[in-house]
């Protein structure tokens, strides 16, 4: 699934339900899609690790450089 299809998905189904008095449009949900995903790795680079309920564990694992 690409960020697009997800930002697809979450505005239409907000609409669906009627969330807001007025639509969400693609563009609103892009954003805040994208605030997430910079929450997410902003927590991973300052604390090597997030865990989200129901969702999963991620954490920054280092690597022997490649040659």
């Amino acid at each position: 699934m690409t960020k697009k299809e997800i930002v697809k998905t979450i505005c239409d189904r907000a609409n669906k339900k009627k969330l807001l008095k007025g639509n969400l449009t693609q563009l609103a949900t892009k954003e805040i899609v994208q605030w997430t995903f910079e929450a997410i790795i902003d927590t991973l680079v300052t604390e090597g690790r997030i865990e989200l309920r129901n969702f999963g564990v991620f954490e920054v694992k280092r690597r022997k450089p490649r040659r």
